[in-house]
């Protein structure tokens, strides 16, 4: 008979991965637990969360979810056989922010790396879920646009002021010398 608690964990892991089709496989050896529980601390505030699974745990769950979801069987084939201390990086809504959340603090700690990812349906392996992870965000993006937007027009603005300051500044370096 299954151990309870292994089925539990592998429901929830199940349940986890059925809410959120978005999420990444984490590598860590020698990492604190006082880092890890800061790490998920930032991840909440972004609408992600970190779970420690156990490799065969969440291969099982892997395999039971590749009859529902046909797409999931290329990670299935990319990830397998996974091997070394995984943790589960599910990102939610805006996985982009979560996914940048998490980047900036493995840039900091050297201990917890990147495996594999699925992101909106396609699997990045680690080079790619880094290069993704440093990509500005989409508001970032839109404050950027928006910026190169009104730089021309600022430009054009100053560039009118210009003469008329310096005329006005000229004249009154006159007057104080006159005076």
């Amino acid at each position: 008979m299954p151990n309870l608690k292994k089925q539990s964990l592998l429901s929830k892991t199940i349940h986890s991965l059925e809410e959120s089709s978005n999420f990444a496989l984490v590598k860590f050896e020698k990492t604190k637990h006082i880092t890890f529980e800061k790490l998920r601390r930032e991840l909440k505030a972004n609408s992600a969360s970190l779970t420690v699974v156990k490799n065969t745990l969440f291969q099982k769950a892997v395999n039971k979810l590749v009859a529902k979801n046909k797409q999931l069987q290329t990670f299935q084939k990319q990830a397998f056989p996974l091997q070394e201390n995984t943790a589960l990086l599910i990102l939610k809504n805006d996985w982009s922010r979560g996914l940048k959340t998490f980047y900036n603090f493995i840039k900091t700690e050297g201990t917890i790396v990147f495996k594999i990812g699925h992101l909106d349906q396609i699997v990045y392996p680690q080079a790619d879920l880094k290069k993704i992870a440093e990509l500005p965000s989409k508001g970032e993006l839109i404050a950027k646009i928006i910026g190169s937007m009104k730089s021309p027009l600022t430009r054009t603005t100053r560039a009118f002021q210009f003469n008329t300051q310096k005329l006005v500044y000229v004249l009154s370096q006159k007057a104080q010398k006159a005076s």
